[in-house]
């Protein structure tokens, strides 16, 4: 099925026509029936249509999981440098108060 647009012409009796024209440059997805896994690169499976269905980007349920594993630890990863990198951050400000005497004391309530 290719995507289609609507023309409006007035007729004589007042009301609008619209007439449905295919665009040229729109090509039905022949791609989809030879998708590959995003983790893997295994085929997908077919629909009994032979097309993969929409939203579909791994093989088995084994590769989502391991995808998103995959994504969590390099989250982690970043995570952790960033926590550093504040901490390097509020050490040089602490740093900075303490030469000026603007250092807050910890209250011991």
């Amino acid at each position: 099925m290719t995507r289609a647009s609507l023309q409006c012409s007035e007729q004589p009796s007042g009301g609008m026509q619209h007439v449905v024209e295919a665009d040229a440059g729109v090509t039905p997805p022949t791609d989809r029936a030879r998708a590959s896994c995003a983790r893997c690169g295994a085929a997908l499976p077919l629909t009994k249509a032979g097309i993969v269905k929409a939203g579909i980007r791994f093989c088995r349920e084994a590769c989502r999981l391991a995808a998103v594993r995959d994504r969590r630890a390099a989250a982690r990863a970043e995570l952790a440098e960033a926590l550093h990198q504040i901490r390097e951050q509020l050490d040089k400000a602490e740093d900075a108060l303490a030469v000026l005497g603007l250092l807050p004391r910890l209250r011991a309530d």
